[in-house]
């Protein structure tokens, strides 16, 4: 009985298959005879009412630049500066992804930092109640404030120092 079921869910999965295939084949004849640059520019020359942007603007015709563009075969300008934007585009979508990383790393490292303040109160306080004077948590907290003065200060002339090889670089 099982093997009928599972059979017959084959078939259909083998047929579903086929009239993928063959619609997307006929697709891809369909996108393959069509020109995708034309369809772009009819669909916005209907949009427009019959003219398009670069109709509208006369960026070809008037630009001394368009003209040696086209005479050497290159992209036209709509399409550089399409092309230029998408790279804004993508370079910004990265500017954005590595400013939430900075943020979430900010976040951590306050996070951190108030767990370290929490776990120095509970040192001292565990110093105290095992009867450590406290001129000598004194002293400890002392030196870790000396250890934070130290680390800030190397950090400053880290940043300094890269600012100033970037300088020196450029």
């Amino acid at each position: 009985m099982e093997d009928v079921k599972f059979q017959n869910r084959l078939d259909s999965l083998i047929r579903s298959h086929r009239e993928c295939a063959e619609r997307f084949a006929e697709l891809k004849k369909q996108y393959n005879a069509s020109n995708a640059r034309n369809q772009l520019f009819s669909q916005n020359e209907a949009v427009m009412g019959g003219e398009s942007v670069m109709s509208k603007r006369n960026v070809g015709s008037a630009s001394p630049r368009g003209s040696f563009e086209a005479k050497r075969g290159g992209l036209p300008l709509y399409n550089g500066l399409q092309k230029e934007q998408s790279i804004f585009q993508r370079g910004n979508a990265q500017l954005e992804l590595i400013l939430e990383m900075g943020h979430q790393s900010l976040e951590d490292l306050v996070e951190q930092n108030q767990i370290l303040q929490k776990m120095q109160d509970r040192m001292s306080s565990s110093l105290r109640t095992l009867g450590v004077s406290e001129e000598t948590i004194q002293k400890i907290n002392r030196r870790a404030f000396k250890d934070k003065l130290i680390f800030w200060f190397a950090l400053v002339l880290l940043l300094v120092g890269f600012y100033l090889v970037l300088k020196w670089f450029r």
